[in-house]
């Protein structure tokens, strides 16, 4: 009989994305890693994914499991498009009933449910714990209200939410005994064995490459904050940004690149969304990965960003922010951190950096992944 586990998330889709769901590109990377661990223990993945349609208006999905291989498969719920504020209710009404019916018909008493947690679940999780008894496990890679700047109470009321599983996979080293957690727990920063570039690292021009990969928020976020950097670097650096957001916040990310380009500084370039073999090419030119973080110390203490893993896979020098969730985890060696959040501390950071010295941190990776499959054999030892 096989040993599965239903692995639960409201963010993942295929590489193509062609049901058009709303994602995330740096959770798909972590589940997609995960997963590859969960068989590597000898768990039959069955991966059911609730992410909604985009804002599209012909955009409709029904019902779908894909057989990945012998060990994996992924189950889509029925979604459509949310073009006014009707349908994104009634959308999320549809989905909380389709959860409600995987959770008390699909998966069996006994079974394994290893949710990635997100505020969506929280009621319906919730309601299924007190109607019936499920092996619930949270993996945990922010406390949403934390990240989100609620009231404590909301922050404490998320947390409560958590202490009801099993067991845990936590995304740094402080955030279990901050949050006051018991029960058995695996850390995991991000994914630690991503394939490199097929492409040999090459030498475009004499410049430094720097690369910010991440999400494109509004004005004040951190993107912006690593656009502000170009200020204060001279000619022989380049600054690559590279990212997905909505329509308003990449036009304004581009027009403040020209406003930059028209000044005597470093060259800034927006490259796009990259697709991730295209990503993994591009990062073979780069010298830098910049991480840069507004969040407040505090809140940081609930996140990691997962980027800093990519960057050490393609064997990039991470420029961090002196936060306790990097600073305390077993990567705080490998990284450059700058002194305070402000674009002249970092670029002073980014210049103190000697490009011309060879990195290769595939070993630190390897170990970190070795220990993370027998934290992982730790939290199901007696269900494998």
């Amino acid at each position: 009989m096989k040993n599965v586990i239903y692995y639960v998330s409201g963010a993942y889709s295929d590489c193509e994305n062609y049901r058009n769901l709303s994602i995330s590109p740096s959770a798909i990377t972590k589940i997609n890693y995960i997963k590859s661990v969960l068989k590597e223990i000898g768990f039959y993945v069955s991966l059911c994914s609730f992410a909604e349609c985009t804002g599209e208006k012909n955009c409709m999905n029904f019902t779908e499991t894909v057989k990945i291989d012998e060990q994996e498969e992924v189950y889509y719920m029925f979604s459509f498009g949310r073009t006014n504020f009707a349908l994104k209710y009634l959308s999320r009404i549809v989905k909380t009933i389709q959860l409600f019916i995987f959770f008390l018909f699909k998966v069996g008493n006994n079974d394994k449910i290893l949710i990635y947690h997100s505020l969506q679940t929280q009621k319906i999780v919730n309601i299924v714990k007190w109607i019936c008894k499920r092996q619930i496990y949270f993996e945990v890679e922010e406390i949403y209200h934390a990240k989100y700047g609620s009231s404590e109470v909301k922050i404490k009321s998320e947390i409560e939410h958590l202490k009801r599983a099993k067991g845990y996979i936590f995304v740094n080293d402080i955030i279990q005994k901050k949050c006051g957690i018991d029960g058995s727990s695996a850390v995991c920063y991000g994914c630690y064995n991503m394939p490199q570039s097929v492409v040999p690292k090459c030498v475009l021009d004499d410049k430094i490459h720097i690369v910010y990969a991440g999400e494109i928020g509004p004005v004040g976020s951190d993107v912006f904050l690593a656009l502000e950097i170009a200020k204060y670097l001279p000619s022989n650096y380049h600054i690559h940004i590279s990212g997905y957001g909505n329509k308003q916040d990449v036009n304004m990310l581009q027009e403040c690149i020209m406003n930059i380009k028209m000044s005597n500084c470093c060259l800034v370039t927006y490259e796009g969304y990259l697709p991730e073999k295209d990503y993994l090419n591009f990062l073979s030119k780069c010298d830098i990965g910049l991480c840069t973080r507004v969040l407040d110390d505090e809140m940081s203490d609930y996140e990691f960003p997962s980027k800093i893993l990519v960057y050490l896979n393609n064997n990039l020098f991470p420029i961090c922010p002196p936060k306790r969730s990097i600073q305390e985890s077993q990567i705080s060696n490998y990284v450059v951190f700058y002194k305070k959040p402000s674009a002249i501390a970092i670029a002073k950071a980014i210049s103190s950096v000697d490009v011309t010295k060879k990195n290769n941190y595939q070993e630190v990776l390897q170990r970190l992944h070795l220990e993370f499959v027998q934290q992982m054999k730790g939290i199901f030892a007696s269900e494998i």
